[in-house]
Parts: C-alpha cells; structure tokens; sequence
C-alpha cells in the first residue's frame, strides 16, 4: 500500500521508501547487488538433469524421472566429491541499448515528473 501511494522517479526514493515503510526489508542497490556466473561455474562439478527433484538429506544426489511413465530413478549428478573453493566470476551488466534508451524516453519518461526525466528517461544520443 506504501508504495502504491508513495511518488518514486528515481532509484534513490524507492529505496528510502523501501527502507521507511518495510521492518522486514532493506533495499539492495544495483552495484552493491553482485551478480555472479553461477552457471558457468557449477557446471564444472554438476552434470544437467532436466525436471528433477532435490532431497537435502542426500547432497548431491537428485530423484528425476526419464519420462512421466517411468519410475523415479536416483543420479548422483556431483562430477566430483569435492566442491570448487573458488567462487564464480562476476557478470558485469551491459549498458542499455540504443533501442532500450529510446524506449523509456518515449514511454516512461511522460509519467516521471519533469524534474527527474533527465535522469531516469535522459534523451537518446542521436
């Protein structure tokens, strides 16, 4: 209900809002928030299994099906015993396109109050 009533037109006021209103939450901003590759990283110890089922009292073990007529059957998916000590690489977010930067200028940019259209929706480069 807070934010519904609550003016944000830039990432700043949401998240004073967030921090305001909410006991249960705080705003994570976007660089603090580290996205990392994890992907990348977990398939050199796990193999792909497609529509499985995890049981926690059995790591690395996962209970799929081969088809929806067959019975459960249980694959142990870890390529080895040990978990890698490294931690995955960062993914670095790119820039907004050109087409992304055009978009919000034409769309969102009529909503945001005219003080801060320059910093949320600014002008497109050509």
């Amino acid at each position: 209900m807070r934010f519904r009533r609550s003016d944000s037109d830039i990432i700043q006021q949401l998240e004073d809002i967030l921090n305001k209103w909410s006991t249960a939450y705080e705003a994570v901003r976007y660089p603090t928030w580290r996205w990392h590759d994890w992907k990348t990283f977990l398939s050199t110890s796990f193999k792909a299994i497609p529509g499985i089922r995890f049981d926690s009292s059995r790591p690395g073990t996962v209970f799929a099906k081969k088809a929806t007529d067959l019975p459960e059957e249980e694959f142990f998916i870890m390529k080895h015993r040990k978990l890698p000590s490294a931690e995955p690489c960062l993914i670095i977010p790119a820039e907004l396109s050109e087409n992304r930067v055009k978009y919000l200028y034409r769309t969102v940019r009529p909503f945001v109050r005219p003080c801060y259209q320059d910093i949320t929706c600014p002008t497109p480069t050509d």
